[in-house]
C-alpha cells in the first residue's frame, strides 16, 4: 500500500537538487511520478501521508512558532510539508532534535504544492481521470488533517517556554533575521 521509505526519501532529495525553490521542486517531484506507474504513484501518496504525520508534533510547532512568530492550522500544515521536502536528514532533525534544526534553516516554508503532487501527476499522466481514481482518494485514510489526530510530543505555553526549550534553534532564527 505504500513505496518503501528510502526510495520515497531519495525522490525528495533527487528532486532538491534539481531545483533552487520549493515550487521548482514541487514541479520536478510532479514530472518524476509522471514517470512512474499508476500505482506507484498511489502509494507514493500513502507513504506521502504517513511520513508527514510524523511530523504532526509539538516540537515542529515550536520551531514554527519561532521561524514565523504564528502557527495556524493551515500555515502548520504547509510548514511540514515545506521541512518534507528539504530531505530526510532536516526533516527528522525538526522533529527529533528541534534544538539543532538552525541549520537547517530556510527562506521559504510554504510547502502547500506538495499536497497536490500526486494528485497532478496522475492527471497529467492519464487522460479523463475519474475523480475517485485520484491518489488522495485512494490513502484518504491516512488523513494528516488538524484534529484527526492526537498531536506528539510537550505541549508548550508560551514562546517563552519555546526559547527555553530551543535556546540554539532561537539564536540560529535571531542571526538569520
Amino acid at each position: 500500500m505504500k513505496i518503501d521509505e528510502n526510495l520515497f526519501w531519495e525522490l525528495i532529495e533527487s528532486t532538491k537538487s534539481k531545483s533552487n525553490d520549493l515550487n521548482g521542486q514541487i514541479k520536478s517531484l510532479t514530472l518524476e511520478l509522471t514517470n512512474k506507474d499508476n500505482d506507484f504513484i498511489k502509494k507514493f501518496e500513502c507513504t506521502f501521508r504517513e511520513t508527514l504525520m510524523k511530523s504532526y508534533h509539538y516540537n515542529v510547532m515550536a520551531a514554527q512558532k519561532l521561524i514565523d512568530n504564528y502557527v495556524s492550522d493551515d500555515t502548520f500544515l504547509y510548514f511540514r510539508c515545506a521541512a518534507l521536502l528539504q530531505g530526510k536528514i532536516p526533516y527528522y532533525t525538526l522533529i527529533d532534535s528541534t534544538n539543532n534544526y538552525g541549520k537547517f534553516l530556510m527562506i521559504d516554508y510554504w510547502g502547500e504544492g506538495l499536497l497536490f503532487v500526486s494528485d497532478d501527476a496522475y492527471k497529467q499522466k492519464n487522460n479523463n481521470v475519474n475523480e475517485n481514481d485520484l491518489p488522495s482518494i485512494y490513502a484518504s485514510l491516512i488523513n494528516y488533517d488538524f484534529g484527526t489526530h492526537v498531536i506528539l510530543g510537550e505541549y508548550w505555553e508560551s514562546k517563552r517556554e519555546i526559547k527555553k526549550r530551543f535556546p540554539n534553534l532561537h539564536n540560529d532564527i535571531k542571526i538569520r533575521k
